[in-house]
């Protein structure tokens, strides 16, 4: 293939790709519009003034991350990017919070800073866009480099890039990270297949990169689960390569003629067995490390050494979170059979009826899942009917003959019954490290593997040649097969037919099946469900008491509102609902117009018009499986127009004008965090896994709310322990807690929400006189609740205990200016504390200070940060349990804290070299060997 083809081929693929997508995001093509479900936000009484007259609820209720989580960041990140700082710190949440360090926020993701010089509103579309179109390429040329001709791969290439797992996962990390796994196993396949030393490396050195990228993306566990699905892939596959490889040699020949000369045009069109030749048996031992073990080996380590400018700040921040503390971590066991089994195993329709237990962007009614312990995106793995039926051909038919299928089998295996609980599958998500992710976000690999099977099922049903040669053999009235009917010549090819037949027909009478029961039986069920549900609510209200948000007959009525939905979506007039039927039906068409088409008689001229009308029909049928998955994940990603897009309130532009240094927080849900970073407000709650220390500390205010793991919302604003952090302004929907509240003053109504301010404003940073030096965290918390009010006059220090703590002292600067407390002194009457410069990395304090003292610093203590006084380094101290403290003697001070974490400089350090040696190598390979091209 010379170049020009290859980049005709490129555009023209891309335009399709293009094509599929622009159609798929259609709704945000359009000006004024941002793909972003922030309509979620009308829902909290903070924007009701704001919403639209016909807002209900929110266009999808399952996308509350991307809302209060994702977006937040993603904007906070980007907007400090635009103001040349780098945001290793979010002062905004909780009292500050690391922020690379939780992997989430995907700082250093190419994706994220290559969109950073464009308008906050453009990156979600273009980001998307990119994502799946990135996917969608590289599967496709995966499928070709499987030998599978351009339509079967386009069928691979949609069915994955459109699948359910990347769509309802689309705003999440993710995605960020599931989008190179066909990339991978690309560059894994052509480094077993590869025999050409220059080459191999060229190759390490590109997975290395893509490694690299795809830990950067945010999500550790879907980053692990790819790892460990190229080592099972490469070990599977080097099996099969062990006892045969591609049969050139030649560094004269490039990749694309290899292609071509394996294509189903030119080659066996099998997936590739012809290209092999028996190897000697007598490599040694070394040879087949070098070529097997070695590279992987190689290309993984670079890879997990580049992703380490992320990978280290999490690995030290993951022990110090609230979330390994909640974790109930007991002497390690394998249950050998899931008791709960069923449930999973009731997902299984799901692969064919996606909306089956309902679908969170019907609004008609309150979403409530059918299956109350799960959701839809935790449930979907789809990747449209036709895709399945193919998968499901492509092993039926060519699981003996055809290695790749065996192997993408056996990887979509595994992946299954570890998905479902399946023993022995089940065993490995007990395993120590798996047991710590969740097996259901192993249906991205799932998903993969259908999509790889389903292209070469699409090989073996709808093959060109098949049709060409049997075309010649009756136009020959000398060929030896010309008594021999067509369906006969070619007997796997007459076999997936019937599987397609039998697919079709099964599709069809399942969603019979299910109209019927959602329309007769289930509507007699119907009280009994209610009763379930509000059994719910009572369970829900003993234990959170009065704190939820409505009393106990609103959320009876939702969950009549709920149930009412549950039986609507099996209305026939749902037609959603019901559209596998559909697909189903038309496969049943396609299967009669190409048997129809097949039927040649002998001496009969080839009429060239039917042909190319049964050529229409099979390609054809990549646009109804576009159809189909567009119909499916469609509105899942909401549009919504620009000035939805967290709109600014009066409350909002209150707050914003106040210059002064300070925090505020709302009552119960009124403002759910954390929302109020779009503002630029800090808050003492936040939506993110918060420290431990400070989860600890938060635990003890009394007007604590119990409700998500890693959301942080209160009741009420009396206690001290929140009032000393800094807290100046309070919203809530109801006035009933802040009228009783005799620190609170100033209370307005604004809208249809209530705005209050503290009588005593406590500043961020403060003098203390009264030290207490605790031996461990136990008895700083009884101190803590034994006398609360003493924290605006006292600091109780941590004396450093847990070995962590100890290894990451080590890392901050050991002296002091003292090591010793000071004695407690009556507060003096002349200290002064003037906040001078307050950046997310950074603040700056000038101290006046008759008496030696510590400075208390309501911002979360975390490791990274460093002080100084009067440009001498000094200690911070962990105060009250969750923040800091340094020592300062009598007088003038400047005092400075910047956050400069080792852990952060340390894995930078590792990436920039990692990626040194990684572009050195392309380099060199490049020139080694130019006329070899990738």
């Amino acid at each position: 293939m010379s170049n020009s083809d290859k980049i005709a081929e490129f555009l023209m693929l891309s335009t399709i790709l293009g094509v599929v997508l622009g159609l798929f995001f259609s709704q945000a093509l359009f000006p004024n519009q941002i793909l972003s479900p922030a309509d979620h936000v009308f829902a909290s009484p903070f924007f009701n003034s704001t919403a639209s007259p016909d807002f209900v609820r929110p266009s999808n209720v399952l996308l509350f991350d991307q809302v209060y989580q994702f977006t937040p960041w993603r904007y906070f990140s980007w907007q400090t990017l635009n103001q040349g700082e780098l945001p290793l710190w979010n002062p905004y949440s909780s009292s500050g919070t690391p922020f690379v360090a939780t992997m989430q926020s995907a700082v250093f993701y190419p994706l994220n800073l290559l969109l950073t010089p464009f308008p906050l509103e453009q990156y979600f579309l273009i980001s998307a866009f990119l994502r799946l179109f990135i996917t969608g390429i590289s599967c496709y040329y995966l499928a070709i480099y499987y030998s599978l001709s351009p339509m079967s791969a386009l069928v691979s290439s949609i069915s994955f890039m459109l699948c359910g797992y990347l769509i309802v996962w689309l705003g999440h990390p993710q995605s960020n990270v599931a989008i190179w796994l066909p990339l991978s196993i690309l560059l894994t396949e052509m480094m077993i297949q590869t025999q050409h030393k220059v080459k191999l490396i060229r190759l390490t050195a590109l997975l290395a990169l893509i490694t690299g990228i795809q830990i950067s993306g945010g999500h550790l566990a879907t980053s692990f689960n790819i790892i460990l699905t190229l080592i099972l892939y490469w070990i599977i596959r080097s099996a099969f390569y062990s006892q045969a490889v591609p049969t050139f040699k030649t560094s004269q020949k490039s990749l694309a003629e290899f292609v071509e000369a394996s294509s189903p045009s030119t080659g066996s069109g099998d997936g590739g067995r012809s290209i092999f030749l028996e190897l000697p048996q007598n490599r040694s031992w070394r040879a087949k490390f070098v070529h097997y073990l070695l590279p992987i080996s190689v290309a993984l380590s670079l890879g997990i050494s580049l992703g380490s400018i992320q990978l280290i700040p999490f690995f030290e921040w993951f022990p110090l979170s609230a979330e390994i503390h909640r974790r109930d971590i007991v002497d390690w066991h394998i249950t050998l059979f899931d008791t709960g089994l069923w449930r999973e195993l009731l997902k299984l329709p799901l692969f064919l009826f996606p909306n089956l237990y309902n679908n969170p962007t019907w609004n008609d009614h309150l979403y409530w899942p059918f299956l109350p312990w799960s959701n839809y995106n935790e449930s979907t793995t789809y990747i449209g009917i036709f895709p399945l039926i193919l998968a499901v051909v492509a092993l039926l038919t060519s699981w003996r003959s055809q290695p790749l299928v065996r192997t993408w089998a056996f990887i979509a295996l595994v992946s299954f019954g570890r998905i479902f609980h399946l023993p022995p599958f089940d065993w490995l998500n007990q395993l120590p490290i798996l047991d710590a992710g969740s097996p259901d976000r192993l249906r991205l690999i799932l998903s993969f593997s259908l999509s790889v099977l389903a292209g070469f099922g699409m090989q073996k049903l709808w093959h060109f040649k098949d049709t060409k040669i049997n075309i010649l053999i009756d136009l020959n009235p000398n060929s030896p097969q010309k008594d021999i009917p067509f369906s006969h010549r070619n007997l796997a090819w007459n076999n997936a037919q019937k599987i397609w037949l039998g697919g079709c027909l099964f599709i069809v009478s399942m969603g019979l099946l299910i109209g019927l029961s959602g329309n007769l039986i289930l509507p007699m069920y119907q009280e009994q469900i209610i009763t379930y549900g509000q059994t719910r609510v009572d369970r829900i209200i003993a234990v959170r008491g009065d704190s939820l948000q409505h009393p106990a007959e609103h959320y009876y009525t939702q969950v009549e509102d709920m149930v009412a939905g549950l039986l609507a979506v099996f209305r026939v007039t749902n037609v959603v609902m019901y559209l596998p039927i559909l697909w189903g039906l038309t496969g049943l068409f396609y299967l009669f117009m190409l048997r129809r088409g097949n039927k040649l008689r002998i001496n009969t001229p080839v009429d060239p018009n039917k042909l190319e009308i049964q050529n229409l029909l099979r390609y054809s049928i990549v646009w109804v499986i576009v159809l189909d998955l567009v119909s499916f994940g469609y509105d899942y990603n909401p549009t919504i127009s620009a000035e939805q897009f967290y709109p600014s309130t009066t409350i909002s532009q209150r707050l914003t004008e106040d210059q002064s240094l300070f925090r505020m927080t709302a009552l119960r849900q009124d403002l759910i965090p954390d929302a109020h970073i779009m503002f630029g407000l800090s808050d003492v709650r936040g939506l993110d896994l918060p420290i431990h220390w400070y989860k600890q500390y938060v635990n003890l205010i009394p007007e604590r709310i119990p409700w998500l793991h890693y959301g942080l919302i209160f009741d009420d604003v009396d206690s001290p322990l929140l009032r000393v952090l800094n807290l100046k302004y309070v919203v809530a929907g109801k006035p009933d807690k802040l009228v009783n509240n005799e620190h609170v003053t100033n209370i307005e109504q604004i809208d249809e929400l209530y705005l209050a301010e503290l009588k005593t404003v406590t500043p961020r940073a403060f003098m203390v006189y009264e030290t207490i030096i605790s031996p461990n965290d136990d008895h700083t918390t009884e101190l803590l609740q034994q006398e609360p009010e003493a924290v605006f006059r006292r600091v109780i220090l941590a004396e450093t205990t847990s070995e962590w703590e100890k290894f990451l002292n080590l890392m901050s600067p050991a002296e002091s200016i003292s090591d010793s407390a000071p004695p407690s002194l009556e507060q003096p009457t002349e200290t002064k504390v003037v906040n001078l410069t307050y950046q997310p990395n950074h603040s700056s304090w000038q101290v006046r200070t008759p008496q030696a003292g510590y400075l208390f610093l309501s911002d979360a203590y975390y490791p990274g940060w460093w002080a100084e006084v009067n440009g001498h380094p000094t200690k911070i101290y962990r105060a009250n349990l969750a923040f800091r403290a340094i020592y300062l003697p009598p007088g003038e001070h400047t005092v400075n804290f910047r956050f400069q974490p080792l852990s952060f400089y340390l894995g930078g350090g590792i990436s920039v070299m990692a990626l040194g040696l990684i572009l050195a190598l392309l380099a060199w390979s490049a020139r080694e060997f130019r006329e070899y091209s990738l």
